[in-house]
């Protein structure tokens, strides 16, 4: 069996009004049972304290669309001119928007919740602690992204001793989460086993 582990960038691309396909992809691969997805139990989360901002910037371009409209009708109207779009029509797509944003924001929660039930969740244990407080002795990143590396490479070791071989990581955060130019977690990376992904292609 894949093994694929994710974090919090992928619960926000997949549940965006505007989600990733690739990650869309990966769910639908899970739910055929070509692979299982973990993810800790810390980035669920934060993936509920980073929506509200991520679903702001996939649907707050209402704001500066009716900005755009007013500077068309003055510009316009005042001379007596035909407008270039009927302000009606934009009027109903910000509504739309703003009715799309709102929904999205209320039910953010209850979405992520319904992804985690799906998953495996890798919960919060001595080994994850243990493992998170090894490999950072000192912050060295944000508290969430500690806590979530700490549980895929404590969870990734107990699967290797199980036999498992194919251990994936896939995250967009290969600045901080990526093994390129920091060592120690490139060498927690390969003694457990784990690839490396900084996309969503397994």
């Amino acid at each position: 069996m894949k093994h694929v582990f994710i974090e919090t960038n992928f619960i926000v691309d997949l549940l965006r009004p505007f989600p990733n396909e690739k990650a869309r992809a990966l769910v639908e691969r899970h739910r055929q049972q070509q692979l299982q997805l973990h993810v800790p139990w810390s980035s669920v989360a934060e993936a509920k304290r980073t929506l509200d901002r991520i679903i702001v910037e996939d649907l707050g371009f209402t704001d500066k669309m009716m900005q755009f409209a007013v500077r068309q009708f003055l510009d316009h109207g005042a001379l007596g001119n035909a407008m270039a779009f009927d302000k009606r029509e934009i009027d109903k797509l910000k509504q739309l928007a703003e009715t799309a944003k709102s929904e999205a924001i209320r039910t953010k929660n209850a979405r992520v919740d319904d992804f985690a039930a799906q998953v495996h969740i890798i919960e919060p244990s001595k080994s994850v602690i243990a493992k998170t407080l090894a490999l950072f002795d000192t912050k060295s990143l944000k508290p969430f992204d500690e806590m979530a590396i700490g549980a895929v490479l404590a969870h990734a070791g107990d699967l290797q001793k199980r036999g498992e071989t194919d251990l994936h990581f896939c995250t967009l955060d290969k600045g901080d989460l990526g093994p390129k130019n920091r060592p120690k977690l490139a060498d927690a990376y390969d003694a457990c086993g784990l690839s490396f992904h900084d996309d969503f292609n397994v």
